[in-house]
């Protein structure tokens, strides 16, 4: 339900903004808005359930590690007794490796989704501004036109960073 109102919010502005480039500039500029946005999505929703797995190996590698360390020292005497110092030492050597592994993974997961999402910003607004640049240079629109287009789409990306961050 939190994820509801941005989402709307999302679905408004990318709706009017669409429009007003429809209306303003022509169909290539509100395509472009909308296969982006609709690229954005999607590419966030299907990576952010990719990597969920990610994040509760790591979760589960945490919680082994850290009950490892604390079973260790709550019986240390029992450890000291049967002189298995070394046994647990080991151990706790493996389940921290194993948590630095998923960590590992984790991390490589959510640079690849950041990595994609930037990706899809890029190329929305170098195929925008490329061809708002184009437009001008033909004199088919002004130079405030242009960087009308410009603040559109950062007024429509900025929120949709958002909007994947609190989706993730």
């Amino acid at each position: 339900s939190a994820l509801i109102i941005p989402a709307s919010v999302a679905l408004v502005v990318l709706g009017t903004q669409a429009g007003i480039l429809l209306f303003n500039y022509g169909l290539d500029y509100a395509l472009i808005t909308l296969v982006s946005v609709i690229a954005y999505g999607l590419f966030s929703l299907r990576a952010t359930q990719w990597r969920t797995q990610f994040v509760r190996d790591m979760n589960a590698a945490d919680s082994a590690s850290n009950t490892r360390a604390v079973d260790s020292l709550l019986n240390f005497e029992t450890v000291k007794y049967f002189t298995n110092e070394e046994f647990e030492a080991q151990r706790y050597d493996r389940e921290l490796a194993n948590w630095e592994l998923a960590r590992r993974k984790n991390r490589l997961s959510l640079f690849g989704l950041n990595g994609g999402q930037a990706l899809i910003i890029a190329i929305a607004q170098t195929s925008m501004i490329g061809l708002a640049a184009w437009q001008v240079r033909a004199a088919e629109i002004s130079l405030g036109d242009f960087i009308l287009i410009n603040q559109f789409m950062i007024q429509l990306f900025l929120p949709l960073g958002f909007l994947g961050f609190v989706f993730r």
